[in-house]
């Protein structure tokens, strides 16, 4: 039964639309139900399909029933993957030259002959998918590039702040991209520190981020790393650590824990966050 292409999915079909009539015959056909997968009846079909292509060839006399018999168990045997769509396309392209083989039969419809026209066949085949794989790609990259509308934008940010309160309520951790959810929960009033609070948390960024450094110098890097490592340290120690990107990302990741925190206690700040996030 062939494959009828209102039955793929869209995207699968787009991309198939793009391949020209004899590709796509052969990326369907791939789709169909194999020899291996055959009942009885599928192998009656196959019978009647490989006799009919004997005849279209132009064999002076068509083998009989116990040569058909064995041609029908030798394709069984050894070429389980294909479909009866398969056999019609491998026989159609071979015969149209696009298989580059010697097609004449010599009168013999032998195993040997429908090997070398098979085996041609899947070896083009190869070609078309990988043809089809790269469009997939192409395709999935479009996607991946696409922008995000705004609905899209804020679903996702709150898919992410809820899956890293998850995270941090399992093992108390948040990820380096952590900050990123922090200013999501500031734009939704979520987060709101007092001064003292936020002194501390300024105090315990600029610790972690010296620490963070000087364990670095200890590490086997260039001595070019280690000069722009010693220069940031300098910088967090005697300017105003405010600006220091580091120190800011440090700032917003232990904000969050403390945010995380007050949310697993404070009826309000719990409050809050279901109407933000509907829950």
């Amino acid at each position: 039964m062939m494959t009828s292409k209102t039955q793929l999915p869209k995207q699968t079909l787009l991309i198939i639309q793009k391949l020209n009539s004899q590709e796509q015959k052969i990326v369907l056909g791939s789709l169909e139900k194999k020899i291996e997968e055959f009942t009885n009846e599928d192998f009656k079909s196959l019978h009647k399909l490989l006799l009919k292509w004997g005849k279209f060839i132009g064999l002076k006399e068509a083998p009989d029933d116990e040569q058909m018999f064995m041609l029908v168990v030798f394709v069984k045997d050894n070429f389980t993957k294909m479909s009866l769509a398969e056999i019609t396309n491998a026989f159609n392209l071979a015969i149209a030259g696009v298989l580059n083989i010697n097609v004449e039969h010599y009168n013999s419809f032998s195993p040997i002959y429908i090997s070398k026209i098979f085996n041609a066949y899947l070896e083009h085949k190869k070609e078309v998918m990988y043809k089809m794989h790269k469009l997939e790609e192409e395709e999935a990259q479009k996607e991946r590039d696409k922008p995000l509308t705004e609905e899209e934008l804020e679903q996702k940010n709150k898919d992410n702040a809820i899956m890293v309160f998850k995270q941090y309520q399992a093992e108390k951790t948040v990820p380096d991209y952590g900050y990123v959810i922090y200013d999501y929960l500031i734009g939704k009033k979520l987060i709101n520190f007092n001064k003292e609070e936020k002194t501390e948390i300024l105090a315990e960024a600029k610790r972690r981020a010296i620490e963070d450094g000087e364990r670095h110098l200890k590490s086997n890097v260039t001595a070019e790393i280690k000069h722009k490592i010693r220069e940031s340290i300098m910088n967090i120690n005697q300017h105003d650590s405010k600006r220091s990107e580091i120190v800011i990302k440090y700032c917003k990741n232990i904000g969050l824990k403390r945010y995380f925190d007050s949310l697993m206690t404070d009826p309000v700040k719990q409050s809050e966050a279901m109407k933000v996030f509907s829950l």
